[in-house]
């Protein structure tokens, strides 16, 4: 749904089978080839915690979203500590995933993970955020 969904938008999409390939198809394409990662939690190989960590310790500056089905805090504060920018949790909301879309079109795809707190609540009160 994610590839299909993002595809419709006009974006372009890849995808890896598990959290190593996604570490090694982003350091073999460079640090700067995708503006946005949507990591899954539960991955063979490498868990996308693990996987969000070891990007974040390689260099990798622009967004990632974790994608989970645990919508427990832990879980996404496990997420977020290990250098997601945002969590969305399954099932996905097509509305979160364009407000994540729109929010990077706005601002630019650039992470603030460990830089500062206040862009980081910026991008998810703009994915959060009720509709009215």
């Amino acid at each position: 749904m994610l590839d299909m969904t993002l595809r419709r938008k006009g974006f372009e999409s890849d995808q890896a089978a598990d959290g190593l390939e996604a570490v090694q198809t982003v350091t073999g394409h460079g640090m700067d080839h995708y503006d946005i990662i949507f990591m899954d939690s539960v991955m063979p190989n490498l868990c996308g915690p693990d996987a969000a960590r070891r990007l974040r310790q390689l260099g990798y500056t622009k967004l990632i979203v974790g994608v989970t089905g645990n919508a427990m805090d832990v879980d996404v504060n496990d997420f977020e500590s290990a250098g997601a920018d945002v969590v969305l949790t399954k099932p996905m909301r097509v509305d979160a995933l364009a407000k994540v879309l729109e929010f990077c079109q706005e601002n630019g795809c650039v992470s603030h993970f460990h830089r500062t707190l206040e862009p980081r609540d910026r991008l998810k009160a703009w994915v959060y955020q009720q509709k009215k």
